[in-house]
This record gives structure tokens, sequence and C-alpha cells, in this order.
């Protein structure tokens, strides 16, 4: 509930504890137009034994399972969807940083003279995808000290779940770049902002599906990001990410990034 009702534009928390007896009772009540003092006679939130919610047409992996299965790369659900996909992604956005009288079009489309990039560390608790990205944040600066670009580049790193809502998607929509590991974490980087860079490192070994079946490699939640085409994602192997011919690549992406933001 923290997480989601203020994307959804619902500032005030419901009741916790529900009590279903106390519901039908109130509903009862209500319907005889009865005075009654019921617990929970403000409760704005409908309770269900079985209920469903979700983002109707628009979904992350459609009836798939992100990508744990060798069939979910079979077929495609969000494919020509980009504009709805944006369209949410600034519904949302809009419910948590509302654009102010000195900043009519909203935080992500203010003049920068800084490109922004950021690190969204330990997105995962699985072991495989729970990175620092240590080596990829040194070698960064390096090269852009090398090739004295120090001043026009920012590099922030942060731990999203020590972050409440407002401040991850403030994070995220100020991005130029958003680097994280693919799954459940990495869904914050739907924020960024138009044209902005996504690089996703995937678990490409040892990967095991929810029924032990090995799944080689696990691009999670490639259907959403793939198809969102108002970020332009990046997918790179986790078992290689070290590797210094892998560093060389991240950081001479990144730096096609730093030259495409400064050219505009």
């Amino acid at each position: 509930m923290k997480k989601f009702f203020p994307l959804m534009g619902v500032n005030e928390p419901p009741p916790t504890n529900y009590d279903f007896e106390l519901l039908k009772a109130d509903e009862t009540n209500s319907n005889s137009n009865s005075n009654s003092n019921s617990k929970i006679s403000n409760v704005r939130y409908a309770c269900a034994d079985d209920a469903i919610a979700g983002m109707g047409q628009l979904t992350d992996h459609c009836l798939k399972l992100h990508g744990w299965s060798s069939k979910d790369y079979d077929s495609v659900c969000n494919l020509g969807r980009g504009k709805l996909l944006h369209e949410f992604r600034n519904f949302m956005l809009a419910n948590v940083l509302p654009p102010t009288p000195t900043t009519p079009s909203g935080p992500t489309q203010q003049t920068k003279t800084k490109m922004n990039i950021v690190f969204s560390t330990q997105s995962s608790n699985s072991p495989n995808r729970n990175l620092l990205f240590g080596k990829q944040i040194s070698f960064l600066k390096t090269y852009l000290q090398a090739n004295n670009l120090e001043d026009f580049v920012s590099i922030s790193v942060h731990r999203m779940s020590n972050e409440d809502v407002k401040s991850q998607v403030k994070i995220a929509s100020e991005a130029n770049v958003y680097i994280t590991a693919c799954g459940g974490g990495a869904i914050t980087a739907m924020f960024v902002p138009p044209g902005a860079s996504v690089i996703l490192y995937y678990d490409d070994k040892g990967v095991s599906g929810l029924k032990g079946d090995k799944i080689d490699p696990a691009l999670l939640d490639w259907d959403y990001f793939n198809s969102a085409s108002y970020l332009r994602a990046t997918w790179l192997q986790i078992s290689e990410m070290n590797d210094d011919g892998k560093l060389d690549l991240f950081t001479k992406i990144i730096g096609a990034e730093v030259e495409r933001f400064l050219s505009n």
C-alpha cells in the first residue's frame, strides 16, 4: 500500500486489519439508512474474498512468468503499446511529483547542465542479481577523467529499497542513464524521462525457473522494457560484467550516451 497508493493518486491510506464481518454489518446498516456508529463507517476502499487489481491491458509480462520460463520468449504482449506505457508512466509521475507553477512541464523536462547517471544497487534479493556495480563505477570514473568529461557528468548511487516512493520516482525521472539488475526492483526505471537509456544486467547462467528448470538466459520483464519505446533498453550479462572486455564495452556505451547528451 505504501508503494502503490501514491502512484495511483491516493494520499490517504486505508484502514488496516480489515474485519470482513464488520464490513458486512456496516454495509447492512448503510443500506437500511441506519445511523449506526460502526467502527469503519468511513471506509473508502472495497474488500472482497476474491479480487484482481492491475493495469488492465498494460502489464509487464502478460500471462507469462516474467522470463523464468523458456516459453515466455515465444510471444510478446506489449508490442505496439509504447504510447500507452508512456501515458501510464506520466499518470503515475504526476500523482507523485505534480508539476508546479515554476516547472510547468514537470521535473523531467528541466534544462540540465549535467548528464545524470544513476546506479541502482542491490535491487534484488537474489544473490546472483544483488549487484553493487563497484567495478563499473570505478571504470566509468576513470573513463570520464581520461576524456575530460567529469564536469559534464554526475554519478549517483542509490539503494532504492532505502528510499520512499517519491524519492525513487524523482531519482529515476531525472536520470539520463539508469543502471540496474533486471527483476522486480528494476521497474523503478520506468520513470526515466523520454529518450533516457536503461542498462539492465541479466542473469545469463545457472538460473533456475519456478519449477527448477534451467533458464538460460533470464531477461526478466524483457517484454515491458523492450516495448516501452520512450526509453532505450540495453541488456548486459552478469556473468561477464567484471571482465575487462565487458567493462570496456560498458564505458563505451556510456560514452556514446554522453556524446548524445552533449550534442543536444
